[in-house]
């Protein structure tokens, strides 16, 4: 078969020299290859469809690229049908992985993506978020708050940022496309959310760490149960909506470059963003006129 050397750039495939033949990589959305092109020819040699999970439906060409399912985060296909993920294996037939998370054992066990395989992937092979040391209705919540996080429509974020505009007047980072894949990614294995530790004090919400390593992993330690306290538990207009989930879209935002800023009405930007996002999930009246009513 011979040496295949691949090329990367800002942290995804790009192009692969087999035997002599330079390709380029093409991707959706998602990071699914759809295309190789052979740069010299300028012709396509290959192209892939995918369902839902990543099994190929439709394949034009023989090169044999073990990276097609989400092959610009490094899924790779072996010879058994089966997708490796860094941490464990994926079966794209069953939609599941084949172990538990030995991290996380309890939360999600074999389920891939939250259950959204179409906006969420898994690049550590890790569950979609990590919560060792947190009780589970802890981790029921940040895994609830990612699955609707990847179930967020444009005409979704839209109604959010009318909503950060309304209240905000432009102050605040908008809840572009660019936040949310950071946030998706969190949740797909690069963020890990504990309870408690060093940081919490007897007045803190949560902090948020941002470690370097090989993984660009972002840790945020939930004060459970600081949550409860005035100022983690008031963040929105609606009193039913749940404050860990608020709090942790607070520090989700600080993750994905979202600054508390400088608001004319009070606010800490990362609070009025968790405050538009959790209406707008919530789906009932003006998010707007709800987060307008935080004190």
């Amino acid at each position: 078969m011979g040496v295949v050397n691949y090329s990367y750039g800002n942290g995804q495939l790009v192009s692969e020299t087999r035997s002599g033949v330079h390709s380029a990589y093409c991707f959706d959305a998602l990071g699914n290859t759809t295309k190789l092109i052979d740069t010299t020819s300028l012709s396509v040699t290959d192209k892939f469809e995918y369902q839902a999970y990543g099994e190929v439906f439709n394949r034009v060409g023989s090169t044999p690229t073990p990276y097609q399912y989400v092959g610009a985060y490094g899924y790779f296909s072996d010879s058994s049908g089966l997708d490796y993920l860094r941490a464990r294996y994926f079966d794209p037939n069953l939609g599941a992985f084949l172990s538990k998370d030995a991290i996380s054992p309890s939360i999600g066990t074999f389920l891939y993506g939250a259950g959204v395989p179409t906006s969420m992937i898994d690049p550590s092979g890790r569950d979609p978020i990590i919560t060792p040391g947190c009780p589970g209705e802890v981790a029921a919540i940040v895994a609830a708050l990612c699955q609707k996080l990847g179930n967020l429509t444009n005409d979704d974020r839209l109604k959010i940022n009318h909503c950060l505009v309304a209240i905000g007047g432009g102050a605040c980072r908008h809840f572009d496309r660019g936040v949310l894949d950071c946030m998706l990614s969190f949740c797909a294995g690069f963020g890990i959310v504990t309870c408690g530790g060093p940081d919490c004090g007897p007045n803190t919400c949560a902090h948020t760490c941002l470690p370097s390593g090989f993984f660009p992993l972002r840790i945020i330690e939930l004060c459970y149960p600081n949550l409860s306290q005035h100022g983690c538990s008031d963040i929105h207009g609606d009193p039913n909506l749940n404050n860990v989930s608020e709090t942790l879209l607070h520090e989700m935002g600080h993750c994905c470059g979202v600054a508390h800023g400088n608001h004319p009405v009070g606010y800490q930007c990362n609070d009025l963003m968790a405050c538009c996002i959790l209406e707008v999930m919530h789906g009932e009246g003006d998010p707007a006129n709800k987060c307008a009513r935080h004190p």
